[in-house]
């Protein structure tokens, strides 16, 4: 379909000139602007009572969840607001006190600038000649976000690249990778120092309490401070094809760490990376990319990794990060064993 440029009209109340995160309410419905991904129906927006976060960066409206932008394709008549894989092309205008949504442009057959309206259970797109502006149903209240929700799956492990600095919340440490800490099949990870993971930076989350039922943590938006120039991470934020060989974040044989993802997308030439994720590039390690790949060792965090505990007929004292004594390790995890951090896998 054709996909048109978005611009997104604004008021005082929320300085949109700056890139950054936000939701997006319809005045006339109070329902939220939301993505979503459907395999029948295709990727839409649509309307919904739980908000959706969306990133603007002057040039562009990506879902935060789906990492899909907002564009509008074209079937016959018919115009359908819709998600799509490539950017587009984007300003900021100053409005009248309202906000609106403009997908500016023209198409071949002479049609000019549409704008998203939320009154129906879909979003959808009009013309001046269908009531923009005075319709409140083209209307949006916009709300600034200042932190950003980040799930970490059943293993405890996941990875996160933002545009924005992030501050680690209470529960997650952050560590990134360098090259001179690779050592047979493992990788020592380094912990962030300040608390703070630097914007277009890629970083390894681990947090304990998720492991064995994932959670959400909610990471504050902050100003950059340190720079990691050695961190061989990279990664995007949109959801997109990487035409590269890369190492990504899985789980084999038991043990999680970076492995070779599977090029099986573009006539086998590219991997599909989802939005907001970090991965490593193969080429970033020279003559050590010939692994198949790397299982995580946190000792530079002051844990000893350990595959399991050794009956040697002492006397073992096991406490969970609680300070709860237990009899038997029934699960992955950090422990406290004799004294000392273990991560088990």
């Amino acid at each position: 379909g054709i996909v048109y440029d978005i611009v997104v009209e604004v008021v005082e109340k929320v300085d949109i000139t700056a890139a950054g995160y936000y939701r997006f309410k319809c005045v006339g419905s109070g329902k939220y602007l939301t993505s979503e991904v459907n395999t029948t129906s295709g990727n839409r927006l649509v309307m919904g009572e739980d908000d959706n976060i969306f990133y603007y960066d002057q040039s562009s409206l990506l879902s935060y969840t789906e990492g899909l932008y907002v564009g509008v394709s074209k079937t016959e008549s018919i115009y359908n607001v819709t998600l799509a894989a490539s950017p587009v092309v984007t300003e900021v205008i100053s409005s009248d006190g309202a906000y609106y949504i403009s997908l500016g442009g023209m198409d071949e057959y002479g049609n000019g600038i549409r704008y998203i309206y939320g009154n129906a259970d879909e979003a959808d797109s009009g013309t001046q000649d269908s009531g923009y502006p005075n319709f409140a149903g083209y209307k949006w209240s916009v709300e600034e976000i200042t932190e950003l929700p980040v799930k970490i799956g059943k293993t405890g492990w996941a990875t996160i690249y933002a545009p924005v600095a992030l501050e680690v919340p209470v529960g997650v440490t952050a560590y990134y990778v360098e090259k001179e800490n690779f050592e047979g099949n493992w990788i020592t990870l380094t912990a962030i120092t300040d608390n703070v993971i630097p914007a277009s930076m890629g970083v390894i989350l681990y947090a304990e309490e998720a492991v064995g039922e994932e959670k959400i943590y909610n990471f504050a938006i902050t100003e950059s401070s340190s720079l990691y120039i050695t961190n061989l991470l990279e990664g995007s934020v949109a959801r997109t094809y990487v035409d590269l060989e890369a190492y990504v974040l899985s789980e084999q044989d038991g043990h999680v760490g970076l492995y070779k993802a599977e090029m099986n997308l573009l006539d086998n030439k590219a991997f599909l990376s989802n939005s907001h994720k970090a991965y490593l590039p193969v080429a970033k390690l020279g003559s050590m990319s010939t692994s198949s790949g790397w299982r995580f060792n946190i000792e530079g965090n002051g844990i000893t990794t350990i595959d399991k505990i050794q009956d040697d007929g002492c006397n073992t004292e096991i406490y969970d990060l609680a300070g709860r004594k237990i009899n038997s390790l029934s699960q992955k995890g950090i422990y406290i064993l004799n004294g000392k951090k273990v991560y088990v896998h």
